[in-house]
């Protein structure tokens, strides 16, 4: 019988789609009935409906987008009878090794454990971000002000200014889609 896999995702700038985009893309190839949602605009699926679950949001201001949080929320006692559960974020810190372990730790496996998870069964990770700089970026003027500001006085933040800056690690994105294919096949 084919599992089906659902992944819902908070967006700001498009980073966590993509990723949700890949993520569906592995799956599907692995023979997987994959849905993908953006819980800000898609209405939300009966969870009882898919084997797995991915949630993924993406990070501004420290915070996770509200709608994501809230699907979390909404749905914790219906997801902790899920054999799989996965969550993730793409976040500006975790583009830093320096900072990587720390975003790993305040914005997915803080989630997790306050909403009453075991850590150690749930599959996690924190990706890097995407700093659109360029003129036809989806960011607002005041925060593409501020991350050309970095970009320009701080060296150390690898962020070009005026363009596009992907600095997610995107071998360490397709790991994380095969290993949760592995699990989920394995159910």
């Amino acid at each position: 019988m084919t599992k089906s896999v659902l992944i819902a995702y908070g967006t700001r700038f498009g980073s966590t789609e993509e990723i949700s985009s890949k993520f569906a893309e592995i799956m599907r190839n692995n023979a997987l009935d994959t849905t993908v949602i953006n819980v800000k605009k898609d209405k939300w699926p009966p969870l009882d409906d898919f084997d797995a679950v991915l949630i993924g949001s993406g990070i501004k201001m420290g915070k996770w987008t509200k709608e994501a949080k809230r699907f979390f929320k909404k749905n914790v006692k219906t997801l902790k009878e899920k054999s799989f559960l996965a969550v993730f974020v793409s976040s500006g810190e975790a583009s830093y090794p320096e900072k990587y372990q720390e975003a790993k730790e305040k914005y997915v496996q803080k989630i997790i454990t306050d909403l009453g998870f075991d850590l150690n069964k749930v599959m996690h990770e924190a990706f890097g971000g995407v700093f659109d700089l360029s003129n036809t970026s989806k960011m607002g003027w005041l925060d593409k002000k501020f991350s050309n500001m970095a970009a320009r006085d701080d060296e150390s933040s690898n962020l070009t200014e005026n363009e596009y800056n992907d600095l997610r690690d995107w071998n360490q994105i397709q790991s994380f889609a095969n290993e949760a294919t592995t699990r989920i096949l394995q159910l």
